[in-house]
């Protein structure tokens, strides 16, 4: 006698038979979507005690997306896959570029000096603060000015945490005086003068 559990499989093994074969397409359609569930996920597992997002756990997250999307991504040429393979990998390393580490302290310092002003007048005189600031970060500018844009991305990937860190504390900044123009306008001229790393 035959056995139901040999019955059941014989029938959805007949049933997946008449099934129409996935394009490649909807496969790559359900990949993405599986990845982006997944990075949803991790996302949830991010958030610290005030809800703010832990940066490590981000760069971390931020690595296995790109090493995700670089194999799932059949649209990328080869030079675009080997950019994104880059950069995760600069992320995944956890060897920091020297001059992206510098820039970006640099920067943080600069956001933290504009973060105690008051008003317009603070702002002017926080300027003598923010010129030795920038010349702190003159030389490390310099540095990534002079990579291709390939390894300036990958420098800075690789300072993806310290990269996350700045850009919360710029939004902070730009939240701070959105409610007054005059000191925002005051602000933006004061970070226009911080030297480019492009």
């Amino acid at each position: 006698m035959i056995r139901f559990t040999t019955l059941a499989a014989v029938a959805l093994l007949s049933f997946a038979a008449c099934q129409p074969q996935k394009t490649p397409e909807q496969v790559a359609a359900e990949q993405r979507a599986a990845a982006m569930q997944e990075a949803a996920k991790a996302l949830g597992g991010m958030l610290g005690p005030n809800g703010e997002v832990d940066p490590e756990k981000l760069t971390a997250a931020i690595g296995e997306a790109g090493t995700m999307a670089s194999a799932m991504n059949t649209e990328l040429t080869p030079e675009e896959r080997a950019k994104l393979e880059a950069i995760t990998g600069a992320i995944a390393s956890g060897k920091v570029h020297p001059a992206a580490s510098a820039y970006l302290a640099g920067a943080d310092k600069a956001f933290a000096i504009l973060g105690d002003v008051k008003d317009v007048a603070g702002v002017s005189a926080a300027k003598p603060q923010l010129a030795a600031v920038y010349a702190e970060m003159a030389g490390p500018a310099a540095t990534l000015k002079a990579m291709s844009e390939t390894d300036r991305e990958v420098a800075f990937g690789s300072a993806m945490t310290q990269l996350i860190g700045m850009s919360t504390n710029a939004m902070k900044l730009v939240s701070k005086y959105s409610y007054d123009p005059e000191i925002m306008q005051a602000v933006s001229a004061a970070l226009d003068e911080m030297p480019q790393p492009e």
